[in-house]
């Protein structure tokens, strides 16, 4: 195994969001199958409005909820199904979610600073989303 000063080596294998790598101003994470990323289970959009968020579904089955609302409502809201190793860039300020299967592994890079306070968050009831068969 080489120096972790050379190179980094990280996992993931637990349900959820978790942060892994960071550099500078950015951050490499793994989102992996968890209940709040169920349809049923969404009351809320979130926007990021100091930077872009990318998604690369890793395995499994994903899609993302993207709202065209401004600042204080989410808008009319399109689901896009992901497919694998294609980059989902979801624009800065841009109300979004995302649901998963059983068994899914999504790659998520932001900014490292990326948090609560520069990402409001709006609620939904999950019946304002299309449906979204995996």
């Amino acid at each position: 195994m080489p120096d972790e000063s050379l190179l980094e080596i990280k996992e993931h294998s637990e349900s959820n969001y978790k942060a892994l790598i960071f550099y500078d101003k950015w951050r490499v994470a793994l989102l992996n199958t968890h209940e709040r990323f169920r349809r049923e289970n969404m009351y809320q959009m979130e926007r990021h409005v100091e930077t872009d968020e990318t998604f690369v579904l890793l395995k499994g089955a994903a899609a993302l909820y993207i709202g065209d609302g401004g600042s204080s409502e989410c808008g009319s809201i399109t689901m896009v199904k992901m497919e694998p190793l294609k980059l989902y860039n979801v624009k800065k300020g841009v109300w979004h979610n995302i649901v998963t299967a059983d068994d899914t592994s999504v790659l998520v890079v932001e900014n490292a600073d990326t948090a609560p306070d520069n990402s409001p968050k709006i609620g939904i009831h999950p019946d304002m989303l299309p449906e979204c068969v995996f």
